[in-house]
């Protein structure tokens, strides 16, 4: 089998660390993959020296890209091309028409309708959808495609990776903490749906009951700028990270006291089973897909956009060592579910049943 993964991102963000994660593991399994990446994008910088590749502009409206989309399938000869964001599935649309089917993943939770656009994009084409998980499912729904047309297939994460990491005081030092104060941290992009904003509103609550932290975000975006400001405007203290070569996701996530997930959005967040894998208690909103990977009760759990209700799971937990541990022994044994393994065999499932269903002529 030949698979072709698109995706159009500019910035490595937890949709496009899938998209290489699938890639290289596929190989595993045998199957020969290849992508289609935005030039000069990060996940173009991250591929493999060895990986068939075509870099592409993914430009606004789609004019040359799907041209050149289709001359790399036509040369390359795919068997599925699998579309890994929004932009990616509107060029592949046009690309793959008459070559080969088309899997499309959905990793948003987003609202949307059945306007003649949206008609017209999630209408025909596609062979089937992958949403990730049961609220981007929804999202599908609502766009007019069938339960028929879709299999989940949750995110995963290598869970070995997070849980053999140790703990370094060298790490935790680098982050500030001084003394025996709390850390607690998130690895988020800087955009308004990751709810910045709130979880500084629920640190400005805990001060004033005099519960005080250390709060470190790790991340990169748009915002960046205005959350610096905003955090230092309430006295908070707070750093700004970039988790990469030199401050690997496991070390940073290992010197956390509080794992904090305070998204107004949220298709199913890989950050948040790297920490769970970490050992790490977490306090996550109820956005989107983010109960799906919690369940009951491996994280405390408060209402998207509620400050209030942050500061008070949070002041919780800073009182309460014992709940600490409980919570991370819960989350350790819940984010089982979710290894990239069952991602990646969930994900050939779904290719071999397109690839039955098209020898079929159906």
């Amino acid at each position: 089998m030949k698979v072709l993964l698109v995706n159009s991102a500019k910035t490595m963000r937890g949709g496009e660390s899938q998209t290489l994660e699938l890639g290289l593991r596929l190989r595993s399994h045998g199957v020969e993959t290849a992508f289609a990446v935005r030039n000069g994008s990060e996940l173009a910088a991250a591929l493999p020296a060895d990986s068939e590749s075509l870099e592409a502009r993914f430009e606004t409206p789609p004019f040359t890209t799907p041209l050149h989309l289709r001359t790399f399938i036509s040369r390359w000869g795919p068997d599925i091309v699998h579309a890994q964001t929004s932009k990616a599935h509107t060029h592949a649309l046009a690309a793959c028409a008459g070559l080969v089917p088309l899997v499309v993943s959905r990793r948003t939770a987003f609202g949307g309708g059945r306007g003649p656009a949206s008609a017209l994009k999630y209408g025909k084409g596609v062979a089937h959808y992958i949403p990730i998980s049961e609220a981007a499912a929804g999202s599908l729904r609502l766009r007019g495609v069938t339960d028929e047309k879709m299999t989940i297939v949750h995110s995963g994460i290598d869970i070995a990776r997070f849980g053999s990491a140790v703990r370094d005081p060298d790490t935790r030092k680098r982050l500030g903490v001084k003394g025996e104060r709390l850390l607690a941290g998130t690895v988020a992009a800087f955009e308004e749906e990751k709810g910045h904003a709130v979880l500084l509103k629920a640190g400005a609550i805990l001060e004033s009951r005099g519960v005080r932290m250390r709060f470190v975000l790790a991340g990169r975006g748009r915002l960046e700028r205005s959350i610096v400001a905003e955090a230092s405007k309430r006295g908070l203290d707070t750093g700004i990270f970039r988790t990469g070569d030199d401050l690997p996701l496991e070390l940073f996530l290992k010197a956390l006291d509080i794992y904090v997930l305070p998204s107004l959005e949220e298709g199913l967040s890989t950050g948040l089973m790297a920490a769970m894998a970490a050992g790490l208690p977490c306090v996550a909103s109820r956005a989107g897909g983010i109960p799906e990977v919690t369940g009951e009760d491996a994280a405390a759990l408060f209402e998207p956009g509620d400050p209030e209700g942050l500061a008070d799971v949070l002041g919780s937990l800073a009182a309460d060592r014992t709940v600490r541990e409980e919570y991370s022994s819960r989350a350790a044994e819940r984010v089982r579910l979710f290894d990239v393994e069952r991602m990646v065999d969930g994900t050939l499932d779904v290719y071999a049943r397109v690839l039955a269903e098209d020898s079929g002529g159906e």
